[in-house]
């Protein structure tokens, strides 16, 4: 489906005007203003083929933008809009929608079904090809953290022990006070100068000097025999 240009601008123009009156709080009792929200959220979605084309990729991703600005999130479909992405195979965009669902319960339910059935390395590189620039940036960084989270809980370094993404994770690792079980991965994959690589950028990290002529060996006993 190709939307006709003059409709097209309509809903530039409607886009425009809702974003621009946003801060109008007496507007958002007006059950119109919820439909013309709905109406310029979805119009990308049903014009768009799998995969998007580039305009297509590129409304989707101005939608998004739009959903993120949108003042009455509570009225919409937020699960069905990730679905909608989803289905397109944009899965960043989709874990987002399911990031801005009001409710914490609903939220987190929502967001362990999709990791537990989404492949969190292409996620990884969406969010690094669609999402590092302009305003989404901020949020990509959010979906960035969970991803990374889920893989540290869910202990799947062997997936990303070759991954371009290993650094990241070992950095997010770090961040979570979690090195000795990447440790403990690493040297059961007798990989025992990155282990001990790991832990000292880890402690200079934390401020605590490893001397330089200490044995890998000596680093890691000296780690793994400290309370984390």
């Amino acid at each position: 489906m190709k939307y006709p240009l003059p409709l097209v601008l309509m809903i530039q123009y409607l886009r425009k005007v809702l974003i621009a009156v946003t801060g109008i709080h007496s507007l958002w009792q007006i059950p119109n203003f919820s439909r013309a929200w709905r109406t310029v959220i979805l119009a990308p979605f049903l014009a768009a083929s799998c995969p998007p084309n580039p305009k297509q990729l590129e409304a989707c991703c101005e939608c998004f933008v739009t959903l993120l600005k949108c003042p009455v999130l509570a009225d919409l479909d937020v699960i069905g809009i990730a679905k909608q992405y989803a289905q397109l195979d944009l899965p960043a965009f989709a874990l987002g929608c399911l990031l801005l669902i009001p409710q914490p319960e609903k939220r987190e339910q929502q967001i362990q079904g999709f990791l537990s059935s989404s492949n969190p390395e292409a996620i990884l590189q969406q969010v690094d090809e669609c999402m590092n620039t302009g305003e989404v940036a901020g949020f990509a960084s959010q979906i960035r953290c969970l991803i990374l989270d889920n893989i540290i809980h869910e202990k799947q370094y062997e997936k990303f022990s070759k991954s371009k993404y290993f650094p990241l994770l070992k950095l997010q690792v770090m961040n979570n006070n979690r090195v000795k079980e990447l440790v403990e991965y690493l040297l059961s994959k007798n990989c025992a100068d990155d282990a001990a690589a790991l832990v000292t950028e880890y402690q200079e990290r934390c401020g605590n000097s490893i001397p330089a002529d200490l044995l890998p060996c000596d680093i890691l006993k000296m780690f793994l025999s400290t309370p984390q």
